[in-house]
């Protein structure tokens, strides 16, 4: 039988304190300003977003930015509301029960201070708040480090984040649809489509704040990011995900010269397989004919 995991959410928000790292050097003032742009991109990138998945839409309407351990919070709550999808049965109170709670919980306490050193933003496809995080501190850090031009760096993570406020709005059955398959992921298949799921979403969140906001240096900040693949890491490489995901979506324009890959919001069984993440024309082929 399989029980719902549980999460001793002191423990992990314990120790992801202990690794969230010093915040950027920044005044008030600056930080103030700082954070009401990043709120005025956000509602830009809404609309931006919203016209290239030819959506009559604004996207998320709560942005909001926060620091670190405001967005541990928020992942925190994100997660256990991921988990109450599951719909599992808990298992019987003992030793086994806590130690798997105080085992998921400093795990996921890792997890979250590495994430909170390096995430830019999250949308919470979960809570059913329609809500929009932005990580002010780690915005500020790296569009100094890197040298981008700040308005267009702020509005093209922004439209990343949006479009995948659209894609849960496109897609109402998509919620559901990744439980499931989380459900039955004891089976490879599942497994399978759970990672060409996420492969295929965040990719073309990346395609559309690429191409849908005509922001000038899109290609340098993407060339930026580019990261190669980690060898050994398999089904968890977040960086083959994002550019097996991004050529996807690039290769799918280029052959179809049309917007085909929006039909994948249709339904379940036009989402593309692990196969055809690597074979768009067999995608093309199977759902448009």
């Amino acid at each position: 039988m399989d029980y719902a995991p549980e999460v001793h959410w002191q423990s992990a928000t314990r120790i992801a304190r202990l690794g969230r790292g010093d915040p950027p050097d920044v005044t008030r003032p600056e930080a103030i300003r700082f954070v009401a742009d990043l709120k005025q991109r956000a509602r830009e990138a809404g609309e931006i977003a919203a016209r290239g998945m030819r959506m009559q839409s604004v996207g998320a309407r709560d942005v909001v930015v926060v620091d670190r351990d405001g967005w541990v919070r928020a992942a925190s709550t994100i997660t256990q509301a991921a988990l109450d999808t599951l719909d599992w049965p808990h298992r019987p109170d003992g030793l086994r029960r806590e130690l798997g709670r105080r085992g998921l919980g400093a795990a996921l306490g890792v997890g979250f201070a590495l994430g909170s050193r390096f995430m830019l933003g999250q949308y919470d496809a979960f809570t059913g708040r329609d809500r929009l995080y932005l990580v002010a501190p780690n915005l500020y850090a790296m569009e100094r480090a890197r040298g981008f031009v700040p308005r267009d760096f702020r509005r093209w993570v922004a439209i990343h984040e949006q479009t995948h406020a659209l894609q849960f709005e496109k897609a109402p059955w998509l919620r559901e649809h990744l439980a499931s398959l989380v459900r039955d992921a004891g089976g490879r298949h599942a497994l399978d489509q759970i990672v060409a799921t996420m492969t295929f979403l965040e990719g073309h969140a990346d395609y559309v704040s690429d191409h849908s906001g005509r922001i000038r240096t899109a290609g340098r900040m993407r060339k930026s990011f580019r990261r190669k693949p980690r060898r050994g890491a398999g089904l968890l490489d977040k960086a083959a995900q994002y550019a097996n995901g991004l050529e996807f979506c690039t290769r799918v324009r280029r052959l179809s010269r049309s917007n085909a890959v929006l039909a994948a919001y249709e339904k379940p069984e036009n989402l593309p397989s692990k196969r055809e993440i690597s074979d768009p024309q067999a995608w093309l082929n199977r759902v448009h004919g």
